[in-house]
C-alpha cells in the first residue's frame, strides 16, 4: 500500500530497503537514459516516481530529453536563483521557451519523501489542463517560469518526451553536467495516458 506522505518511511529503521528504488550521487555522475525506438505519444503522457532529495545545491535535473533546438525537462530549481527549490517544467524550441511552469510550493525537505506526477496533456482545450503537477496527491499551483512564459503549452503541442531521442533521468540531457542528488523509487512512464496519482497509489488515513 502507499501513502502519499513521508511518515512510514521516518518510522521504518535504518535497515528499510525500498523496492524498485535507486540512488543517484552526483558525486558519481550517475544518471540513467533510453532511447525509445520508435516516437510515440508526443502530447498525451504521465510520469510518476517517489523522491527524496539529498541535496538543495544547483540546478538539478530530473527528466529530459533533447530534439535538436528543443528541450522538454522536469527540474529542481535552484537554491540560489528566484523561487528557490520548486517543480519546474518547461518546453524549449527553436531558440524561445513555449512554455514553463513552476510550483507556488518550495521543496526544501531533504528528509522527506515526495510522490511527484507530472501529468501532461496538450489536446485539452483548457489551458490549465494540458500541464499538471501533483505532490503527494495534491495538485500544485503553477506560475510562470524564468523562461517568462504561459505556464502551458499551446493547443497540440508536441513535446519532446516520446520522440526517438535519448531520455534521461538524473542529468542535463544535452551535456554530461548538471547531475542530480537524490532517492527515486517506483518510477512509472505512461504512454497515451493522462493519469490522476491515484493511479499510483492510496491514500491511507
Amino acid at each position: 500500500m502507499t501513502m502519499f506522505g513521508s511518515q512510514w518511511l521516518a518510522n521504518a529503521g535504518a535497515t528499510y530497503e525500498i523496492e524498485q528504488s535507486i540512488r543517484f550521487n552526483d558525486d558519481d555522475s550517475a544518471y540513467l537514459t533510453r532511447t525509445p525506438g520508435s516516437a510515440s505519444n508526443l502530447r498525451t503522457w504521465t510520469w510518476s516516481a517517489w523522491i527524496k532529495r539529498c541535496t538543495l545545491s544547483g540546478t538539478q535535473r530530473i527528466l529530459g530529453v533533447v530534439t535538436g533546438s528543443s528541450s522538454t525537462e522536469l527540474v529542481w530549481r535552484p537554491s540560489g536563483g528566484s523561487r528557490p527549490d520548486a517543480l519546474r517544467f518547461y518546453y524549449y524550441s527553436g531558440g524561445s521557451y513555449i512554455s514553463d511552469a513552476d510550483t507556488v510550493a518550495l521543496y526544501k525537505d531533504v528528509s522527506a519523501w515526495y510522490h511527484v506526477v507530472l501529468k501532461v496533456d496538450t489536446t485539452q482545450a483548457t489551458d490549465t489542463n494540458r500541464i499538471k503537477i501533483y505532490v503527494n496527491g495534491v495538485e500544485q499551483a503553477l506560475v510562470d517560469g524564468p523562461g517568462g512564459v504561459d505556464p502551458y503549452p499551446p493547443l497540440n503541442t508536441d513535446l519532446g518526451v516520446n520522440t526517438a531521442n535519448a531520455h534521461y533521468m538524473g542529468r542535463y540531457p544535452d551535456a554530461a553536467q548538471w547531475y542530480v542528488d537524490q532517492y527515486m523509487a517506483e518510477i512509472n512512464f505512461i504512454d497515451g495516458q493522462a493519469l490522476e496519482p491515484s493511479s499510483f497509489g492510496q491514500l491511507d488515513a
